[in-house]
């Protein structure tokens, strides 16, 4: 994704959300042709969509038309709560506006979902042991270099980060763990795959706070 796709999913989705508000409020006098015309270049953009899984858009405009095609969903959902637009439409487009629970608790993969961006290759959560795992840190823009991941312990709804940037140079698949001392020190080894040839790497991560020499990553 690039930085000016990611800038304009974020303004345009803003925008979105306020018209959906504005129309939300205002709509009721609007005329059905009006309302017509928005439901139809909302079904155009589809089209448009699909025709670009097909291969039938140049470059990036796929990623555009869906962006667009999802901030028009957003605008008519002001509409649809409003009672403007009836039947399957409107439980339709009111799924637009669930989505500002998402912008709220993740606003990186709404931008993901509605840029038609899929989620990186490779395993983004791996279970270590017990209630800790490997997580792929989350990010605007997808990374080029190394791949970033934090370990993770869970309590319930809750978790608590015990480690985070480490970096792996390859796509991880699956964990080993070699050395765990509770609340004292972990040491692993992931495998993966990089350049088509196996891959592997060890970590050490020393868990007692401020600790000298926190983590440690060595290839394989």
């Amino acid at each position: 994704m690039t930085a000016s796709l990611l800038i304009s999913a974020l303004i345009g989705y803003v925008l979105s959300t306020v018209a959906g508000l504005i129309l939300l409020v205002t709509g009721k006098g609007m005329p059905r042709r009006a309302v017509t015309w928005g439901v139809l270049i909302h079904a155009g953009l589809a089209v448009m969509f699909l025709a670009g899984l097909a291969g039938l858009l140049p470059g990036d405009w796929i990623h555009v038309c869906f962006l667009v095609f999802c901030c028009t969903g957003m605008i008519l959902s002001g509409l649809a709560m409003r009672g403007r637009i009836r039947g399957v439409l409107r439980v339709y487009f009111i799924l637009y506006a669930c989505s500002l629970v998402l912008f709220v608790a993740s606003p990186s993969t709404l931008v993901r979902y509605i840029t038609w961006h899929p989620v990186p290759a490779g395993a983004d959560r791996l279970r270590v042991t017990g209630n800790i795992y490997l997580e792929r840190q989350k990010a605007l823009l997808p990374a080029t270099g190394p791949q970033r991941f934090k370990l993770v312990q869970e309590f319930g709804i809750f978790h608590k980060t015990l480690e985070r940037d480490l970096e792996f140079d390859f796509h991880i698949s699956s964990l080993r763990l070699l050395e765990y001392r509770r609340d004292t020190l972990i040491r692993l080894r992931a495998y993966g795959i990089q350049a088509g040839v196996p891959d592997s790497a060890d970590v050490s991560s020393d868990l007692v706070p401020d600790a000298v020499e926190k983590v440690r990553i060595e290839k394989r």
